[in-house]
């Protein structure tokens, strides 16, 4: 239970939201990613599937970004009704969204750097690239990113506010609405 100052200046008893519903927003989203991938598969089907994959998700980051900077939701907090504050109660500015995001940014720049840069210059035979590199094959790379997204929102369920990794970085809070 946390108190939160609204417009009036009232003081307003808000609930933070639940772990199991921020594990379940996490989950709606990333499906959502790839049901989008899906269809502009069908879409475009001429087209390369990495430069699509990677279009669809910048797409959605970018609407996750934009979505939090002007209090819209993604389809997830939608369902589940949840809302994104800094946490003194205000809305979050710019730099609040962009550090909240920095997790989804850095995945997503790791993957471009690995299919548009590490493998058009070492291929993608296993033989070719440098060990380091060689470690993430093509396929593991997703499960990777699944392991840091399920790192970064195990924090919600060791922290008093039920705040994530990246909400600790950006000194925001999520409250449930209901």
């Amino acid at each position: 239970m946390t108190t939160i100052i609204d417009e009036e200046n009232d003081p307003v008893e808000q609930d933070y939201a639940a772990p199991g519903k921020r594990i379940f927003v996490v989950l709606i989203d990333v499906v959502n990613c790839w049901i989008l991938s899906y269809l502009a598969s069908f879409i475009f089907t001429n087209t390369y599937e990495r430069p699509l994959y990677i279009s669809c998700i910048s797409l959605l980051l970018l609407y996750k970004v934009v979505a939090e900077k002007k209090g819209w939701q993604s389809f997830g907090k939608m369902m589940y009704k949840l809302e994104v504050l800094v946490a003194d109660g205000s809305k979050p500015g710019w730099q609040h969204v962009i550090r909240r995001n920095i997790v989804w940014l850095l995945l997503m720049t790791a993957y471009t750097v690995y299919f548009y840069v590490l493998i058009p210059r070492f291929g993608s035979d296993f033989i070719s690239m440098p060990i380091l590199f060689s470690l993430v094959s093509v396929h593991d790379l997703f499960k990777v990113g699944l392991l840091v997204i399920a790192l970064d929102m195990a924090f919600v369920f060791f922290t008093p506010q039920k705040q994530a990794f990246h909400d600790m970085i950006a000194d925001t809070i999520v409250l449930d609405k209901n």
